[in-house]
């Protein structure tokens, strides 16, 4: 059995800014993970649910929290987990101040 490598992408610097509720980013294409997640480039935190994030490649992404992550607005400290160098809805995170929490959905802008 291989076992998994399970790395801690960490977004430095970080500028997080928190979107008023009414302007939400329109639905994209559901897609299960973003490949090469070494490659991204910029992070916005758009609520306590939902962060926006940008590769080298010049694909955006929506990533989409299973639950509000309260730290996640003010957060100083922001990383996403990884699996192979791939982000995978359902099973990696995002980890705010300390406090993990899971991506459960992944669209593509």
């Amino acid at each position: 059995m291989k076992a998994r490598l399970t790395a801690i992408l960490t977004i430095l610097p970080f500028y997080a800014f928190a979107l008023p509720p009414e302007e939400h980013q329109p639905a994209g294409e559901a897609v299960t993970s973003i490949p090469n997640a070494g490659q991204i480039l910029a992070f916005s935190t758009l609520d306590q649910k939902r962060v926006e994030i940008s590769t080298q490649d010049n694909r955006q992404y929506i990533l989409t929290l299973n639950s509000n992550c309260q730290r996640l607005p003010n957060a100083r400290h922001v990383a996403i987990s990884a699996t192979n160098d791939t982000i995978w809805a359902g099973f990696d995170y995002i980890t705010a101040d300390g406090m993990q929490c899971r991506i459960g959905t992944i669209q593509k802008l």
